[in-house]
């Protein structure tokens, strides 16, 4: 276990509609900072970032409930996202957790926490308005 960056948004549609969005391949590079060549969202199945030519392993993913995600490189950053319905059954708490091994901050993660909210940001305007 190394530093654990974590957060959360409500977005205002469905765990359906906010899975769809999330799992398009065609949007990371709208929220995420890095977009996604292909994609393949079950366990075993891999995420193949662009432009860097990288490779993400799908540790664990429950369909429209939670994806575990795994990144190595020079460090290990696993990366968690839950898709909870609120009572409402209109919106959805998506709770995010990026832990990173290997690796220290010296502003004790901050700026990752801060990215981590914008992209979370940028993910909710994106399907509130799409």
């Amino acid at each position: 276990m190394g530093i654990i960056i974590d957060t959360s948004i409500v977005i205002e549609r469905p765990p359906q509609a906010v899975w769809a969005f999330f799992t398009d391949a065609a949007h990371w590079k709208e929220w995420r900072r890095y977009g996604l060549s292909s994609a393949e969202w079950h366990p075993g199945g891999e995420l193949h970032t662009e432009p860097y030519g990288g490779r993400i392993s799908v540790l664990r993913s429950s369909p429209e409930k939670s994806i575990r995600l795994q990144s190595k490189g020079s460090f290990t950053l696993d990366s968690a996202f839950t898709f909870e319905s609120r009572e409402d059954g209109r919106s959805t708490q998506v709770a995010a957790d990026e832990d990173y091994s290997g690796v220290s901050f010296t502003d004790g993660g901050e700026g990752k926490r801060s990215d981590l909210r914008a992209d979370l940001a940028k993910l909710k305007d994106l399907i509130e308005h799409s």
